[in-house]
Formats: C-alpha cells, sequence, structure tokens
C-alpha cells in the first residue's frame, strides 16, 4: 500500500509538471499570436516626406494665442510634361536637367529676373514619362507653360 501511494504521488508530481509545461508553452503561443496580430494591423506603407511635413505640426507655438484655425502647407503649384512621344534624337532634351536650364534661361531673358532659379523639376513618382516642373506662384507657373509650349522638343 505504501509503495502505491508512493507510486501515484510520483504520477501526481509529473502530471503537475506536464501541466505547467504546457501553460508556459500557451502562454507564449499566445504572446507570439497577439505580436502578429498587431504587426498585421500596422500600415504597410510609409508616408512620404511631403505628408509627414504636411500633417506635422509645426514647433513653435503660434504668434496668436487666440487663433483656432491651424495652417496647413500648402500644396505646391506645378504643371505636368508627358515626354513619353518626345523622338529618340531628342530624348537627352527632355530630362529635368535640360527642361530646368531651358526655363531658366527663358525666365532670365526679360531681364527684371536676372538671378531667377527654378523650384523644382522632377519626375513623376507614378509615371517616369511625366516631369513636374514646380513653381512659386499661379503667374509663375503660367509663365513656365508658356515657355515649354514655345521651346519643347518634339513630341513633348
Amino acid at each position: 500500500m505504501a509503495r502505491m501511494t508512493a507510486q501515484l504521488t510520483e504520477e501526481l508530481s509529473q502530471a503537475q509538471e506536464q501541466l505547467t509545461q504546457a501553460r508556459r508553452k500557451l502562454e507564449d503561443t499566445r504572446l507570439q499570436l497577439h505580436a502578429m496580430n498587431e504587426a498585421q494591423e500596422a500600415p504597410l506603407t510609409r508616408p512620404t516626406y511631403a505628408d509627414v511635413a504636411r500633417y506635422t505640426p509645426p514647433t513653435s507655438a503660434p504668434s496668436l494665442a487666440s487663433s483656432g484655425s491651424r495652417t496647413t502647407t500648402p500644396e505646391p503649384v506645378f504643371c505636368t510634361v508627358d515626354v513619353t512621344k518626345v523622338l529618340e534624337e531628342y530624348i537627352e532634351e527632355a530630362t529635368p536637367v535640360a527642361f530646368r536650364k531651358l526655363i531658366e534661361n527663358e525666365m532670365q531673358v526679360p531681364g527684371d529676373q536676372p538671378k531667377w532659379r527654378c523650384l523644382a523639376v522632377t519626375r513623376d513618382r507614378g509615371n517616369i514619362n511625366r516631369l513636374r516642373v514646380i513653381g512659386r506662384n499661379e503667374v509663375e507657373v503660367k509663365k513656365i507653360k508658356d515657355i515649354i509650349e514655345a521651346k519643347k522638343a518634339p513630341g513633348a
């Protein structure tokens, strides 16, 4: 009888140890599942610099404390140039660098803006055959459009 009690006690302690190990494994699995769910819910795309700059409040305090409205960064004023139909022999004239030089040279010709510099000429992120020419305001973009129309490469 004593031997049977000792054997049952041993089996009981083994069962308790197995139960403790199963609980640990279950907790580890639960933590892994929770981490996987959080990773799935996180956004897959990173915001662009422009998105962050547009929606991040300025670090300095506003000059008027009573002002309830917040100012946002204005959208840039730009025009788009499609260069998909530019002929092969003129393709070197359809680069951001070439357009920038052309625009700057033409804007400086009238003499009223001898040191005028183009704000930016970039390739469109979605389509590399489109160039974006960014201006400071609508009037400047209108002048830029006129220059591009007059001096563009064949097919642009």
